[in-house]
């Protein structure tokens, strides 16, 4: 009688779309749960169907970012559905209509955010340049408002008020981004034909399986969508997902002492042979593995790991990081940008009048050796407090290095001077006329697990450039900024055509995690602004032993034979400070930090 009622056009048409789409998903679950798996993803089809048409509308019209986030996630909740379904009943349909759905809906909002910074960045319709010149203005206006401790909060909202406002202007001015929206999304069939033989695609997706009679859902679980050239697609259940995040968090925060280093060599074994040892039958042949992580993974070492014979995974792949499978075959803008910026040496600026200069040297947990030498968001990080910015001995060597090393080996390509000091500012960063080939930051990098703005976590993670500190006091400079790059900010950067960016800071890979859009911090920020591999940092760095990574990083990129391969380079320097002789650097704690996801 339910489903009679529900597929009568009449009445499906009455409910809202995500009362259509989870009453659609819970008869799914009841047919799997009754031994119907057709009639279960028919029913999750047309789930998608009605979704995909709701949304559309949904995500151009909707002002509030909030709504927008929120709609977005609750409607995504018919996704663990399609997964239990396909995991116990691992038909191609099944399994294809289920990566279908990773693949499609996972950064589905960065792809609007794209559209909307390449507005920002070329239109030329009147209406649209000034919708443009007010979203500029709203971000850093909110860039601010969250330093600024004497606003009040009804003045921080009619801030978010008028960006949202600006933002769905340039989103209803544009015909470019309604065509965006009608595009056909990508799906496991292009992806597939976009893999050489030897090439393997996983995609990781935490979910929960609805308890059917219970009508609740489950604990989480972790599953693996595997796709190779050819052949249906295969779905792997990894188990439930506590015990493997409890694995991550012994590797990357084992502590200082022996026996925290034991557990960590321990968990990296114990944590390949639950993630990567069930999907080696079906990685056959594969050289290059393509992997795009989730949730609490998309802050994990995979360099780090080691199996029972004590190899990396790294020694048996070609490791690479996505932040969606969609990448594989998406049109790639050309690298046409040429020449090397690089931010180093910074002058953050007098300490802020609240910090005592001793609190500003602390170094949060986590950190090898510790002291000024540490380029960590200074004080009681963890706890969500930025106390201040001290400067760091050894990124100002950092950028003249890597400056002097590329004019020597591009030598055709130009190189400005290191912005160093008090020109490293936002400004500088901000106001660029033209995107370079790279772009080196090498300072301070923050990330705050609270939510500064409810729907804006790009405004937890950022970098520190010049003077940043009187941020932390409420102040801007003349220039109207405050030395402080959100990774909401970065996001507008145009950066179309640039190669690599380089964040030569701490934490500066995480971000806060949402279940439809993936890791939303500044890995995220500089993909939408267009920049094609992103180098960051999972956890605290030392300055030094940086300095001496990133030499090594950039001579082995900078005098590869073939291709340029910036992921290639990243993975051979790990190689070598891995097998070093001095401890130090052998340790994962100084190699393993470095991240880079290719877009």
């Amino acid at each position: 009688m339910f489903e009679r009622l529900l597929n009568e056009p009449t009445r499906a048409d009455l409910l809202p779309p995500l009362a259509a789409v989870a009453a659609r998903a819970n008869l799914a679950a009841l047919y799997q749960y009754r031994g119907l798996p057709s009639r279960a993803l028919a029913q999750l089809r047309l789930a998608d169907e009605r979704l995909a048409r709701a949304l559309t509308v949904e995500l151009r019209t909707t002002h509030a970012e909030p709504t927008r986030r929120t709609a977005l996630e609750a409607a995504s909740r018919y996704q663990d559905a399609a997964f239990s379904l396909a995991v116990a009943h691992p038909a191609p349909e099944a399994t294809t209509f289920a990566f279908d759905l990773l693949l499609r809906w996972k950064m589905r909002r960065a792809l609007d955010d794209a559209v909307v910074v390449r507005l920002l960045n070329e239109s030329d319709d009147p209406e649209a340049v000034e919708a443009a010149r007010a979203v500029r203005d709203g971000a850093r206006a909110l860039s601010r408002a969250v330093f600024d401790a004497e606003q009040d909060p009804e003045g921080v909202n009619d801030v978010i008020e008028a960006l949202d406002a600006a933002e769905a202007r340039l989103r209803l001015r544009s015909p470019e981004y309604a065509e965006a929206q009608q595009r056909g999304a990508v799906g496991t069939t292009d992806v597939q034909a976009a893999l050489e033989s030897d090439e393997a695609l996983v995609e990781l997706r935490l979910y929960r399986q609805p308890e059917v009679p219970a009508a609740r859902p489950g604990a989480w679980r972790l599953l693996a969508g595997v796709l190779r050239a050819d052949g249906a697609p295969t779905l792997v259940d990894l188990g439930e997902a506590a015990p493997l995040e409890a694995l991550r968090e012994r590797i990357v925060q084992p502590g200082d002492d022996a026996q925290g280093r034991a557990r960590q060599v321990t968990a990296a074994r114990d944590l390949d042979a639950a993630l990567i040892a069930p999907l080696l039958p079906h990685l056959d042949g594969v050289d290059r593995l393509y992997l795009v992580p989730d949730g609490a993974f998309n802050a994990m070492p995979f360099a780090a790991l080691k199996d029972r014979q004590g190899r990396l995974l790294i020694d048996r792949f070609d490791l690479r990081l996505l932040q969606t499978g969609r990448d594989l075959a998406a049109p790639k803008t050309p690298l046409n940008a040429n020449g090397l910026l690089v931010f180093g040496g910074i002058d953050y600026g007098p300490l802020p009048r609240s910090t005592d200069a001793s609190a500003a040297l602390l170094v949060p947990a986590g950190v090898t050796s510790a002291g000024p030498e540490s380029r960590a968001a200074l004080g009681a990080l963890r706890a969500g407090d930025l106390t201040g910015f001290a400067p760091l001995a050894y990124s100002g060597a950092e950028a003249e290095a890597i400056t002097e090393l590329y004019a020597a080996l591009r030598p055709e390509e130009p190189v400005s001077p290191p912005r160093l000091g008090r020109d490293a500012s936002e400004a500088a960063l901000m106001s660029l006329a033209q995107a370079p080939r790279v772009l080196h930051l090498a300072t301070h990098g923050y990330y705050l697990d609270d939510m500064l703005v409810p729907g804006r976590p790009l405004l937890q993670a950022g970098v520190a450039l010049a003077d940043a500190n009187r941020a932390l006091d409420g102040g801007t400079g003349a220039d109207g900024e405050n030395g402080i790059l959100h990774a909401f900010e970065a996001q507008a950067l145009d950066l179309r055509g640039t190669e690599l960016v380089v964040v030569s800071a701490c934490r500066t890979a995480l971000g806060a995690v949402d279940y439809s859009e993936g890791l939303e911090g500044l890995p995220r920020a500089f993909y939408v602004a267009g920049a094609r591999n992103v180098l960051l940092a999972l956890w605290n760095i030392d300055d030094l032993l940086t300095q001496r990574f990133m030499a090594s990083f950039y001579w082995n990129w900078l005098t590869q034979t073939g291709p340029s391969d910036p992921a290639a380079a990243l993975q051979a320097t790990q190689r070598e400070f891995a097998g070093s002789a001095d401890p130090v650097e052998a340790d994962p704690a100084t190699w393993a930090a470095f991240v880079l996801f290719e877009g």
